[in-house]
């Protein structure tokens, strides 16, 4: 004959079971929250950190060329003769965003002078900053790029003109190699992710003018904001300031005009 053995209490019944399995689950979905939490955090540190440094180093290249900019000039025995080439640029306080094209911010050269007494040749090496959408997003990259000859397709008209009228003046034929700007084609900066880049040109008492296409200033503003492709929210912006030198005056243009 059978018989039942009461149980001892030392097991667990189903609904004990079931209630600290949904505790440990809401403790380890918690867990991983936070886990997620701190990597989206490190990610979006790591992101703004590298580029910042990023735009540290395009800025630093770009203020420096842009502090270097002149007109060219022959040197002879007796006299010194220039045809000056200005920076253009768009108007001060213009901000260019998410561009569907490719959009020119500025243009200027850095000029070398030709030395005749000495056989001196001297350079002119345009320099263009692009801002050129990506394919298959809404950012950009900033292009700085500068050429030993002058071949920019379709730049203003202005500018093409005193480049090549100063050409005209002398030996222009060193390449930028020779001192220290480039390779012997030319040479090429870029920044990307980014989201819009503004500039402001600086008269020369300090004060920012914002007037009319055509006015001339002696600093140059520029401000560049990069957003995070993963994360919309997460932006960095970074500026410079450069002195501009008195043989290269600014003139402004609208956007289409570059």
């Amino acid at each position: 004959m059978l018989q039942h053995r009461p149980s001892n209490g030392n097991g667990f019944t189903l609904v004990e079971i079931i209630v600290a399995a949904s505790v440990f689950s809401l403790f380890f979905l918690g867990v991983f929250n936070l886990y997620r939490m701190g990597s989206n955090m490190f990610l979006r540190g790591s992101w703004k950190l590298q580029k910042q440094k990023e735009a540290e180093r395009f800025l630093a290249i770009l203020r420096e060329r842009l502090e270097m900019a002149s007109s060219p000039s022959v040197v002879s025995e007796s006299a010194v003769s220039e045809q000056l080439v200005h920076i253009y640029t768009v108007a001060s306080g213009t901000q260019v965003v998410e561009p569907t094209s490719a959009t020119r911010v500025m243009l200027f050269a850095i000029c070398k002078p030709n030395v005749q007494p000495t056989g001196t040749n001297g350079m002119i090496m345009p320099h263009v900053l692009t801002m050129r959408r990506d394919a298959g997003s809404k950012l950009s990259t900033l292009i700085l790029e500068g050429k030993s000859q002058i071949d920019f397709p379709g730049i203003n008209n202005d500018f093409l003109t005193e480049l090549n009228t100063g050409a005209g003046i002398g030996d222009f034929t060193a390449s930028p190699q020779n001192f220290g700007l480039g390779a012997g084609t030319g040479f090429q900066a870029s920044l990307s992710e980014v989201h819009s880049i503004r500039v402001f040109v600086g008269a020369a008492s300090g004060t920012v003018d914002a007037a009319s296409v055509g006015t001339a200033g002696h600093t140059l503003g520029i401000e560049v904001t990069m957003r995070n492709p993963k994360n919309e929210e997460t932006m960095v912006t970074q500026s410079i300031f450069a002195r501009i030198n008195d043989a290269s005056p600014i003139r402004t243009r609208l956007p289409d005009d570059l």
